[in-house]
């Protein structure tokens, strides 16, 4: 099932072909039955690269919904007068499950080991940790704990979000122990998900103006 479109969806715009790459933050500022338009960014959200013409470059726009992440691939056919982008409409998607926005952020995590399944059902005697976040995506974090976790560990995390009163509960596995703990996201709630992306956003968004001063 194809997500529905919205203006005022956030998006990460990125160049496949056509032109120099670049990648950027912005908005779907409106839609037609054939188009999409796409909100020029200001400086302070050029994320990579240096923005210029983007005429008949193909570029993959990538956004969050309740239901996850998703991609699709179009081509920049002009610009509007009020300097957003003409792009044709998607006919199909593709959910975005790597290619997070992952942003360097400095959260507190409380985390325990998953004990083997024989144990599973001890799981309020687990000894739980403090660690803080280097970076963190939607699809997982990068722990700076005290110990060094074996790769395929599994944990229980709580991640506290400034402005929430509850932490995000997830699921997740060491895949490296590279400058810290690299953990994936197994499990995690949908609208958690979401709220974090939300959240990453605005970070990034943030700390691009705060460059810019």
């Amino acid at each position: 099932m194809n997500p529905e479109l919205k203006p005022g969806y956030k998006v990460q715009v990125e160049t496949l072909s056509g032109a120099p790459k670049v990648k950027f933050l912005s908005r779907i500022v409106d839609l037609d039955d054939h188009h999409v338009y796409i909100g020029r960014p200001s400086v302070y959200d050029v994320e990579e690269g240096e923005l210029g013409s983007l005429k008949n470059s193909l570029v993959r726009i990538s956004f969050s919904t309740k239901e996850g992440m998703f991609a699709f691939d179009s081509t920049v056919q002009g610009e509007r007068s009020d300097g957003s982008y003409i792009l044709t409409r998607p006919r199909s998607f593709y959910r975005w499950n790597r290619r997070f926005l992952r942003v360097d952020a400095s959260l507190w995590v409380r985390y325990a080991v998953i004990p083997k399944v024989e144990m599973a059902g001890k799981v309020d005697r687990l000894k739980r940790s403090y660690a803080m976040t280097a970076n963190i995506s939607g699809g997982g974090v990068l722990l700076k704990p005290q110990e060094k976790l074996p790769v395929g560990a599994i944990l229980e995390m709580e991640i506290e979000l400034p402005g929430r009163e509850d932490p995000i509960l997830a699921i997740g596995r060491v895949v490296h122990t590279h400058s810290g703990n690299g953990v994936e996201f197994l499990i995690i709630d949908e609208s958690d998900r979401e709220e974090l992306i939300k959240y990453l956003f605005e970070q990034e968004r943030l700390r691009r103006r705060g460059r810019g001063k």
